[in-house]
């Protein structure tokens, strides 16, 4: 596992901050997430799952990628993770994680429908919360947790 750094400002920070409160989750389709995000990313996106643990004065943010890696006919998470400290802000993507979960394989046939039909985005995928917000405890499965976890300790 390696962390990336990624540069987000202060206007980057205060856009995630208002499109998901602390302590809780919420899923997006990928254009609808504020631009802080390498649009290389974004677009090998199918959705992204924001998650914000903390207070005002200390917080993490996770934006992970559910990304489409047809190379290899998975599908990976890939989080940004965004730590605030007493207006100090660090950012860093998250490369070749290795928590459970972190890569499913759809069969074959997945990949070739949905390149054919051209609904990527909205095909239905095992790793998307059941809920498309709730309370940070809530998030399903677990490898959303495992992986802002995971962050959390490279980024410390």
């Amino acid at each position: 596992m390696k962390l990336t750094p990624h540069t987000i400002s202060i206007n980057g920070y205060k856009n995630i901050q208002e499109s998901c409160p602390l302590n809780t989750f919420r899923v997006y389709d990928p254009g609808q997430i504020p631009p802080i995000l390498p649009s290389e990313l974004v677009n090998k996106s199918i959705k992204v799952i924001v998650a914000a643990s903390g207070d005002i004065h200390n917080a993490v943010y996770m934006v992970n990628c559910l990304r489409v890696d047809q190379k290899d006919f998975a599908i990976d998470q890939q989080p940004l993770i965004i730590a605030y400290s007493d207006r100090n802000l660090t950012a860093g993507i998250i490369q070749h994680g290795d928590w459970s979960g972190r890569t499913i394989y759809p069969p074959p046939s997945f990949f070739n429908a949905i390149t054919s039909s051209g609904i990527m985005q909205y095909y239905p995928y095992v790793g998307i919360p059941n809920k498309s917000q709730g309370a940070f405890d809530e998030l399903t499965p677990d490898s959303h947790r495992e992986a802002f976890w995971s962050g959390v300790r490279m980024i410390k």
